[in-house]
């Protein structure tokens, strides 16, 4: 009986050991963000073939307990990441529409709190080049609840935070 059980015990090891992790929000997905920028008619396939999807971050920007993607799309060339976006988690782990879409060059994005994050946009003094802006811009988003993130802008900053992907 003894040994009996402790095979039991080991195949029952075994199998929890063989279980698949959990899968990764689709909203969080390169491929599904191409997609839905795509479908979306966001930016043309070349477009995004020469960029790519730069960074994402995957967090729960709602509150609603589905991770939404916050992502840069990048430019191919020195200006950096040539637009943001956020697509909304659906049911399942599921992908719902792009709920926020901005292109602007050189932009990078950050999480700030639950509900939040930031956007750094590049400040071009004159004589700067195209991939070395003299300052940054940062404005933190806040969902309220709607289709549409409030925004208020903090001060104009020198260099980037480290906390910044894209760029």
């Amino acid at each position: 009986m003894k040994g009996l059980t402790t095979f039991l015990v080991f195949a029952g090891l075994a199998l929890v050991a063989a279980a698949p992790a959990t899968a990764a929000p689709r909203a969080c997905s390169k491929s599904v963000i191409k997609d839905k920028i795509r479908h979306q008619d966001l930016l043309t396939q070349a477009q995004i073939d020469e960029g790519g999807i730069d960074a994402v971050i995957c967090a729960d920007l709602t509150g609603d307990g589905r991770a939404e993607g916050l992502f840069t799309v990048g430019s191919g060339g020195t200006q950096g990441d040539q637009a943001y976006g956020v697509l909304k988690g659906g049911p399942r782990n599921g992908a719902g529409g792009i709920v926020m879409w901005l292109g602007r060059p050189g932009i990078a994005i950050a999480r700030r709190g639950s509900t939040s994050y930031e956007i750094a946009y590049p400040r071009f003094a004159a004589g700067d080049a195209g991939c070395c802006p003299s300052a940054y811009r940062i404005w933190r988003y806040v969902w309220r609840g709607g289709p549409i993130f409030a925004h208020a802008s903090s001060a104009t900053i020198s260099s980037l935070p480290s906390r910044f992907r894209g760029g």
